[in-house]
């Protein structure tokens, strides 16, 4: 028998979660301060990235709260290392969304490596990703129902509420999984890479 070859994604949006509900639980349940180390839309948001990864890599780049191209670039490198040492490969979509593939001849299940290598650059590929598709950090609930609508793709009416209450009972979306004007507005509300050519 041949290893078969497993190949695993994970969203960019659920890791930010993941890294937020790390940094809330730091906290003690308290509300955050406002972040007096980083400035603009997404400062707290790198706060509590800076809080949750000891990461010496992100604290450089997060210092002037940009993160540019190069540092996502160096960000991936660092994230496909540590990968790489379990075996496995990670590759990224224009989206930010990561796949992560290897041979596992038996078990379906997505490796330990997988969460321990996904901020092994400390959140800087996963926040570039988030300041890029929603540089004002807008409610991304908000954006994406109102992109649905202007798309057709649901009724006037339909809120940022109303799609976080689908996503939060994991009930089966209104719209047809291969819809592709909804599969835009989820991944791309602001149609940021779509204006970039991507």
């Amino acid at each position: 028998m041949t290893n078969r070859n497993i190949r695993w994604h994970a969203s960019v949006a659920a890791s930010l979660v993941l890294a937020a509900t790390l940094a809330a639980c730091s906290t003690s349940g308290q509300a955050g301060p406002t972040s007096s180390r980083f400035t603009g839309p997404w400062a707290s948001d790198l706060e509590q990235m800076s809080n949750t990864f000891d990461s010496e890599f992100a604290t450089q780049v997060f210092a002037d709260s940009v993160i540019t191209e190069q540092e996502m670039l160096e960000g991936k490198q660092l994230l496909q290392e540590c990968y790489a040492a379990a075996g496995l490969e990670a590759t990224w979509d224009e989206y930010g969304r990561v796949a992560v593939s290897g041979a596992n001849p038996s078990d379906s299940a997505p490796p330990e490596a997988m969460g321990r290598c996904a901020f092994a650059d400390g959140g800087v590929v996963v926040m570039y990703y988030q300041m890029l598709m929603n540089p004002q950090n807008e409610d991304d609930f908000a954006l994406r129902a109102s992109c649905l609508v202007q798309e057709g793709v649901v009724e006037p009416g339909f809120t940022g509420q109303d799609l976080q209450r689908l996503y939060d009972a994991d009930e089966t979306m209104p719209w047809p999984e291969t819809d592709q004007a909804a599969q835009r507005c989820l991944l791309d509300p602001l149609g940021v890479g779509r204006s970039a050519g991507g």
